[in-house]
C-alpha cells in the first residue's frame, strides 16, 4: 500500500477550491465536455482523500496555531452555556447583585419593559452600595434612545453611553462622501457583561421581555444562547468590551488577513482559465485531467521518497566501516526497516548526499585525532547518536502514516448524531484546552472573527453544525462552507422558519442562497419551537465551540461582534446536545422541496436578497473587498 502524502493539507485545499467552485458542473458545456470534466472531477476527488486523512489532533493542532496569531487566548477557564433565557438572565442578575466594584454592561437593544427596568433596578442598586455601574446601547437598536429608562441611574451617577445616534451619523456619513466607515449602519451589537473584572458573560441576549423567559417576567419570545466565563478570558472580553468606547488598531492591521487570502486574484484566474478550458473540450480538457492527476502522483512520489530518506539515513548509518569508507558497507545485523523495492527505487542524489555527508563526519573524526581507542569509543558513540535518531525519524513517519490509516477508517464508519466524534475524547492529551475571546471591529479594520470561524470551516475534521437566524455569509465564509460539505464533512445549518424568522424578509433573502447549499450536500433545518430564532452559535469536532453575537449574514460582516470560542470537549458536547433539541423542533429542508416552491416564493426570495445588495451597497458605498464581499462567485 503506497503511503499518503505528507505534504497533502498544506496543497490540496487551494487547488481544489479553484476547481469545485460555483460555475464548474459544466452545465453550459458540450457534451464531450461535460464527460471530460467528470473524469477531471473524479481524479479531484482523489485529493480530497488525501486532505481528509489528515489525522484529528493534527489538524486541529494547526488550527489552534493558526488561531493562536489572533490573540485572546487563556487556559484555564469555566465556561457555562445557557441555552434557556430564563437561566442566563437568573446568572446575569445574581452576580451584580453580588458586585463588589465594577458592574459593565453593553448591548445592542434594551427595552423600556419589564425585563428592562428589573435589570436597571439592579444596576441602581449595585450604584448605591458605592460599585462603579456603567451601561452601554447602541442607538441604532434604541433608535429613539433610552433617556426615561436609565434616567435615575444616569442621576445616582452610573455611566450611561449612548452608541453612534443614528441620525447624527448619518448626516455625518452624507457629509463624508459616502465613507463606509462613517456609515450609520456600522452598529455595536455586541452584548457583553463584565462582574467585578472577574466573571464575564457574552452571547447574543440582548435586554427585555423578549429575550428572557416567562419564570422571570419575560415573555420568551426568542430562542437564544448567552454563556457565562470566569477566568482569565474575562480580562480579554474587558478588551473587546473598552474596544467598542476606543477602537484600537489591530495588532496586525490588514497584513493578517491579506497573507491569508493573498492568492484569491490567482485563484480567480486560474478558474477563469479553468472554466474556459473545459468549455473548449478537447485538448484543453485533456490537460486538466492529467494536471490534476499528476498532482495526485507526485504527493504519492514524495510520500515514497521522503520514508525512503528515512531508511537510507539508517542504512547507512548501520556500520562503522560504511561511516569511514564514506559508503554503504555490510549491515551490521540489524533489520532493513524497508523492502527490497523500495530500497532499489532509492534516489541517487539522495545516496550522495548521505555519502557525502558520512565522509564529512569520518574526515571530522580522522581530524580529532580519533584514531585510538578512546577515539573509537566516541566515534561508536557518534554513530549510535545517528542511528537512533534516524530510528526515530522513521518511527514518527510510520506512525504518522499508521495514524492517517486510522483517520481513513474512521471516517468510513457511521457516526451517530448523538455520539461525539471519536477522536476529541482523546485530544487533550496532546492539545491543551483553550478559550479565545474573537472580535469584529470595522473601525479597527479588525476581522479576526471572520477570519478565525473561515479557517475553522475550511479545516475542520468530520462535523460542523452551525446555528443563526439567517444565513448570508461572505464569500470566502460560502466558499469554505461548500468546500467542507464537498470532501464530506458533516455540515449542518440550523435557522428560523418563515414563522420564527425576524426580521421576516431575511428568511426570504436567505431562501434564495440555499441552492448551493444543497448541492453541496449541507443540511439545512427551519427551526418550528415557536420562538424566534435568534441564537448564533458553532461547534466543530466535538471539541471547539463559538458562543456570540456574530450572525452568518450580510450586516455582522460589517458590525461590531464578540464571540466566546472554546477548546474543550465537554462544552462542545454540550452544544451538540443543545443543537440536536433544536433539531427535534425543527424540520429539514430538501432540494426537491426546494425546487418545487411556487413561483410567488421565488420571486419574494429574489427581491429579498437583491433589496438586502441594494441597501448594503448604500450603506457601504465605498467598500470594496472581494473576500469579505457577500456577491456570489
Amino acid at each position: 500500500m503506497k503511503p499518503l502524502a505528507p505534504t497533502a493539507p498544506s496543497r490540496l485545499p487551494s487547488l481544489t477550491s479553484v476547481y469545485r467552485r460555483r460555475g464548474f458542473s459544466g452545465a453550459s458545456s458540450p457534451s464531450s465536455s461535460q464527460a471530460s470534466s467528470s473524469s477531471f472531477y473524479s481524479a479531484a476527488r482523489g485529493g480530497f482523500a488525501f486532505y481528509k486523512a489528515v489525522p484529528f489532533v493534527e489538524r486541529w493542532k494547526s488550527i489552534q496555531h493558526t488561531l493562536g496569531t489572533l490573540g485572546n487566548v487563556s487556559e484555564g477557564n469555566v465556561v457555562t452555556p445557557y441555552r434557556q433565557t430564563e437561566d442566563a438572565f437568573r446568572a446575569m442578575w445574581t452576580d451584580v447583585d453580588a458586585a463588589n466594584t465594577q458592574v459593565l454592561w453593553q448591548t445592542y437593544i434594551c427595552k423600556d419593559d419589564t425585563v428592562g427596568k428589573l435589570t436597571m433596578k439592579k444596576l441602581e442598586n449595585a450604584q448605591r452600595r458605592g460599585v462603579e455601574t456603567e451601561i452601554l446601547y447602541d442607538c441604532g437598536g434604541n433608535i429613539t434612545g433610552r433617556t426615561r429608562l436609565m434616567e435615575r441611574l444616569r442621576v445616582l451617577g452610573a455611566r450611561v453611553i449612548r452608541h453612534r445616534p443614528f441620525f447624527e451619523f448619518t448626516w455625518t456619513y452624507l457629509r463624508s462622501g459616502l465613507r463606509w466607515d462613517q456609515s450609520p449602519a456600522i452598529r455595536n451589537h455586541r452584548k457583553i457583561l463584565i462582574v467585578d473584572n472577574k466573571i464575564g458573560y457574552a452571547g447574543g441576549l440582548n435586554i427585555g421581555d423578549d429575550y428572557c423567559g416567562t419564570e422571570l417576567g419575560g415573555n420568551g419570545r426568542f430562542r437564544d444562547t448567552h454563556c457565562r466565563v470566569v477566568g482569565p478570558a474575562v480580562d480579554h472580553l474587558r478588551l473587546a468590551y473598552e474596544d467598542t468606547k476606543q477602537p484600537r488598531p489591530w495588532k496586525y492591521s490588514l497584513t493578517r488577513w491579506k497573507q491569508v487570502v493573498r492568492n484569491v486574484v490567482l485563484l480567480r484566474r486560474q478558474q477563469a482559465r479553468m472554466q474556459l478550458a473545459l468549455q473548449r473540450g478537447g485538448t484543453a480538457v485533456r490537460r486538466i485531467r492529467t494536471f490534476s492527476n499528476s498532482i495526485v502522483q507526485h504527493l504519492r512520489h514524495a510520500a515514497v521518497a521522503a520514508e525512503e530518506t528515512y531508511g537510507q539515513v539508517v542504512k547507512d548509518m548501520q556500520t562503522d566501516e560504511g561511516m569511514n569508507a564514506g559508503g554503504r558497507g555490510s549491515t551490521d545485523g540489524q533489520s532493513d526497516p524497508l523492502s527490497d523495492q523500495s530500497r532499489r527505487k532509492s534516489s541517487s542524489s539522495m545516496r550522495y548526499r548521505l555519502r557525502q555527508a558520512t565522509r564529512t563526519v569520518a574526515a571530522q573524526l580522522k581530524k580529532e585525532g580519533m584514531t585510538s581507542a578512546a577515539g573509537k569509543s566516541a566515534m561508536e558513540r557518534r554513530m549510535l547518536m545517528v542511528r537512533q535518531r534516524a530510528q526515530e525519524l522513521l518511527n514518527y513517519q510510520r506512525q504518522r502514516l499508521e495514524m492517517r490509516r486510522v483517520t481513513q477508517g474512521n471516517l468510513s464508519k457511521d457516526l451517530r448524531d448523538t455520539d461525539p466524534v471519536p477522536e476529541s475524547l482523546t485530544a487533550h492529551q496532546h492539545i491543551s484546552p483553550f478559550t479565545q475571546i474573537l472580535s469584529a471591529n470595522p473601525h479597527s479594520r479588525d476581522w479576526s472573527l471572520q477570519f478565525a470561524l473561515w479557517h475553522v470551516t475550511k479545516n475542520v475534521h468530520r462535523r460542523l453544525w452551525i446555528t443563526t437566524p439567517y444565513y448570508m455569509p461572505h464569500r470566502k465564509l460560502t466558499n469554505a462552507i461548500l468546500l467542507a460539505a464537498r470532501r464530506g464533512v458533516d455540515v449542518r445549518i440550523m435557522a428560523g422558519s418563515r414563522t420564527t424568522t425576524d426580521p421576516w424578509f431575511m428568511w426570504h433573502a436567505s431562501r434564495h442562497l440555499s441552492e448551493q447549499f444543497f448541492r453541496a450536500g449541507v443540511r439545512i433545518y427551519e427551526y418550528n419551537g415557536g420562538q424566534i430564532m435568534h441564537a448564533k452559535t458553532a461547534v466543530a469536532d466535538s471539541i471547539w465551540s463559538c458562543v456570540g453575537s456574530y450572525n452568518w449574514d450580510i450586516m455582522s460582516n460589517k458590525n461590531m461582534e464578540v464571540c466566546v470560542t472554546n477548546f474543550q470537549s465537554d462544552v462542545a458536547q454540550e452544544m451538540e446536545r443543545q443543537f440536536l433539541q433544536d433539531v427535534a423542533l425543527a424540520h429539514e429542508l430538501t432540494l426537491e422541496a426546494y425546487e418545487s416552491r411556487s413561483l410567488t416564493h421565488r420571486i419574494g426570495a429574489w427581491c429579498a436578497y437583491y433589496m438586502l445588495r441594494v441597501m448594503e451597497k448604500i450603506t457601504f458605498f465605498t467598500y470594496e473587498d472581494p473576500d469579505l464581499m457577500s456577491d456570489l462567485d
